[in-house]
Formats: C-alpha cells, sequence, structure tokens
C-alpha cells in the first residue's frame, strides 16, 4: 500500500515534523503573528467541518461549542504559563503538543485517502 502513496506526501509530513519541533522550542514571537496563526487556524478547522458536512446547523453548532470547550479549558492549562511580553516580542512557551496534533491530523487524512484509493469506504467503518 506504501509504493500507492505520492513522494511528496512524504515531504510534507517530514516538514510538518520539522515545524512541529521548532514549535517544541520556546521562542520570541511578534504578537501579530501569535494572533495569525490563531485565526488560520480556527479558519482552517471551520472550512474542515464545512466541507465534511456542509453548511449545517448541527455541525456548526458542534464546531461552535469545540472552540468554546477549547478556549475555555485551554485558558486554565495554557493560562497558568501564559504568554510573557518581553519589548515588543511574546515569548510563547515549547511544547510538543502541536506536533502531536500535526502528525494525528496528516496521519488520519493520509490514511483515509488511502483507504479510499483502495476502494474500502472508511465512512462506513466509521
Amino acid at each position: 500500500m506504501i509504493s500507492h502513496i505520492p513522494v511528496w506526501v512524504f515531504f510534507i509530513l517530514f516538514g510538518l515534523m520539522a515545524l512541529g519541533y521548532r514549535l517544541s522550542r520556546t521562542r520570541l514571537v511578534r504578537p501579530g503573528a501569535v494572533a495569525m496563526i490563531a485565526f488560520a487556524m480556527l479558519a482552517y478547522s471551520l472550512y474542515g467541518v464545512t466541507s465534511a458536512f456542509g453548511v449545517d446547523a448541527l455541525p456548526l453548532a458542534a464546531w461552535a461549542g469545540g472552540i468554546a470547550a477549547a478556549i475555555v479549558l485551554g485558558s486554565q492549562v495554557i493560562g497558568s504559563r501564559g504568554l510573557s511580553l518581553e519589548g515588543e516580542r511574546v515569548r510563547v512557551a515549547g511544547s510538543w503538543w502541536p506536533m502531536a496534533l500535526l502528525v494525528a491530523i496528516f496521519a488520519e487524512r493520509e490514511s483515509h485517502a488511502a483507504f479510499k484509493e483502495s476502494g474500502i469506504d472508511i465512512d462506513l467503518i466509521l
């Protein structure tokens, strides 16, 4: 099954792993970059929901509930570490969570595509 995977997929995987490693390190970033990343992930998650389920009230309500839960729980867990302002930059604590999430999302999407290509209807399994 691995022989049917295009070569470019591995470059994306290694790029995501490099990004995940970079995000595991404490770093100084511009405040606008922090906001842009948050907004981009919010938009990407909304795109994922609407492309999978269409613009329907129940999936959008579930998405909004998940976002609300992430904000509440995230502020309790991450808020204790917080972001600290150093000059005109923001110190962002490193975490391995981004690596785990990037690789998990990538693995799910690629395995779903591989099952679909091989003729297995993964939607029946899920």
